[in-house]
């Protein structure tokens, strides 16, 4: 079975919450980020485009300036919305795959 904080920062970094980087094991340093921050309770198919809302709001908190791919302190207007962020779930290639493992 998929491991929900595996698969939520790929999400996450689609949706603009983090760069993607040459830094071995990325996803893995942010997903060991997540869990204190994103119930498991959101990273279901019905609540994963909230989930992925808040692991980009922290991914602009300074929790995470120590993590790959940071991208700096942005302001809340240039953090994509929720409904920007279930348009770009359903419209990303392999989004409707990744959806279902979680």
């Amino acid at each position: 079975m998929d491991d929900p904080y595996r698969s939520l920062p790929g999400l996450a970094r689609k949706a603009g919450a983090y760069d993607k980087v040459d830094v071995p094991f990325t996803e893995f340093k942010w997903a060991n980020y997540l869990p204190d921050n994103v119930p498991l309770a959101l990273i279901t198919n019905e609540k994963v485009a909230e989930a992925i809302l808040q692991a980009v709001q922290l991914a602009n908190t300074s929790g995470a300036a120590k993590l790959p791919g940071f991208r700096g302190h942005r302001s809340l207007d240039q953090l994509p919305t929720l409904d920007e962020i279930k348009k770009r779930i359903t419209k990303r290639h392999g989004a409707d795959a990744a959806l279902t493992r979680i």
